[in-house]
């Protein structure tokens, strides 16, 4: 039997309800005692309607995705965290800075996964007698820390990539207690619930986040010549930078985020003491009529100080 149509208030209650939970589908959904791929359905129903959502969910059942626009707006990527209870990253705090001197104009945050290490319950061995957080201990300190972020831009949609450090948590649940699948607390956005949290984010239909994607030196090369005619963004890699290629249509960007960990942490001691080339800090894009700007990096020199367009952010 056929769907009946979405009517025009059911369009208008599901739209109101992102909107107050602030983009976020999950809470709205429970906000409208409905569950979340019910709403998901009701969103791209409205979207047909004609109505358009500020941030529209897309389960593809492969994967999910969090399409965005920003005709004239920043969107603020950073990711790889690695935060560790009782030390606030200068790449954090010079990212709180930032959002706070950017305001308004901040239409979305975008974490690029990895905030949590999660080592106590990796598939890796401990190396020798090294002391490693209990759960409690890094999920406490970042909530703590985004929280920060919320309120330094509490108007930016807010949206958190899966990714190999973060799907930990699940990984280890439903290896050792199967039985409690589909419980409240046993997923990490139950955790997490101001952020969003999908496979990857598009941004004006050409520009594709997710956490990782090629490996290595020349990934940032290989990410900006097989994305065929989209920026691509990624993080994985600790790397901060841009590689641009100019095609015969477009000049398309690969953007690498860097990590917002600092460069001596605990978390790294597997470097072995061995330089690397990672570089703590992240980007911001800005797009203008619709069209990306050249892209923004925020850069922890090696003296620890954060700088953002020729100023001292941190």
């Amino acid at each position: 039997m056929a769907q009946a149509p979405l009517s025009p208030e059911a369009a208008s209650q599901a739209l109101t309800a992102v909107k107050v939970c602030e983009g976020n589908v999950s809470a709205a959904a429970k906000l409208l005692g409905i569950p979340r791929p019910t709403l998901v359905n009701r969103l791209r129903s409205a979207e047909m309607m004609g109505a358009k959502p500020e941030m529209r969910l897309v389960d593809t059942g492969q994967y999910e995705e969090a399409h965005l626009t920003i005709k004239n707006g920043v969107a603020v990527f950073s990711g790889d965290d690695h935060f560790m209870p009782g030390k606030i990253p200068v790449a954090h705090a010079a990212l709180v800075n930032v959002l706070g001197e950017l305001g308004n104009s901040v239409k979305a945050q975008i974490k690029m996964g990895d905030s949590l290490d999660f080592a106590g319950i990796s598939k890796h061995p401990r190396q020798g007698w090294e002391g490693r957080l209990t759960v409690r201990q890094e999920l406490e300190v970042t909530r703590e820390r985004f929280d920060e972020l919320r309120e330094a831009a509490p108007k930016a949609k807010r949206i958190r990539l899966k990714s190999n450090h973060d799907i930990r948590f699940e990984a280890r649940l439903a290896m050792v207690a199967p039985e409690f699948e589909g419980l409240t607390g046993f997923r990490l956005k139950d955790h997490l619930p101001h952020w969003e949290e999908v496979d990857r984010a598009v941004i004006n239909e050409d520009l594709f986040a997710l956490h990782g994607w090629h490996g290595g030196v020349h990934a940032g090369w290989n990410n900006v010549v097989k994305g065929a005619d989209s920026h691509v963004v990624t993080g994985h890699t600790h790397l901060l930078g841009c590689n641009h290629l100019k095609g015969f249509r477009k000049t398309r960007y690969a953007i690498q985020t860097g990590m917002i960990a600092d460069a001596v942490t605990p978390h790294f001691r597997y470097a072995k003491g061995a330089p690397t080339n990672w570089q703590s800090g992240f980007a911001v894009l800005t797009w203008a009529d619709g069209e990306l700007l050249y892209p923004e990096f925020c850069v922890v020199r090696d003296d620890g100080k954060a700088y953002f367009r020729g100023k001292r952010v941190a």
